[in-house]
């Protein structure tokens, strides 16, 4: 058991000057006090997401990346929302598979590998990972953690 929000600050401390040269925001909201996960394996999920928020801002823009967590009944539901570029709904599966990217690589930079982490560690926790996305106007990925996991 830990607490997810020391996640968000060990990535705010990570990241601190990036998010000053990029002028982004990270805003916070329902975290609860404790998830039951793997804490490494946890934020690599979230740095991830809150990467992507940030890599693919939109041009004179400052990110702004909302993390919200919802109780449910046997799972938290996590969302990520950026006000970044977005994705078109022709690539929402896609993009979940490994060294796949939807830009060429001197436009973007990385290894196309982040999101099928993301999805690969959300299964093992029991979880799903999914995305809505407007073109232009941002994404917010979503992702469930059960709260009791099976050994």
């Amino acid at each position: 058991n830990f607490d997810p929000m020391l996640a968000i600050d060990a990535i705010k401390g990570d990241i601190h000057l990036h998010l000053e040269k990029t002028g982004t925001k990270i805003i916070c909201r329902h975290f609860p006090k404790k998830i039951t996960a793997d804490k490494i394996k946890f934020k690599q999920i979230l740095f991830n997401l809150i990467g992507n928020g940030i890599k693919f801002q939109k041009e004179n823009t400052s990110p702004i990346i909302e993390v919200e967590c919802i109780d449910q009944l046997d799972s938290w539901l996590f969302s990520i929302k950026d006000n970044g570029i977005g994705i078109e709904k022709k690539f929402f599966e896609k993009i979940f598979l490994l060294f796949k990217r939807l830009h060429a690589r001197d436009s973007f930079i990385g290894t196309g590998m982040g999101l099928a982490i993301c999805k690969k560690i959300v299964d093992r926790h029991g979880g799903q990972i999914w995305l809505e996305s407007v073109v232009g106007q941002g994404t917010t990925f979503y992702f469930t953690i059960a709260k009791e996991i099976e050994a």
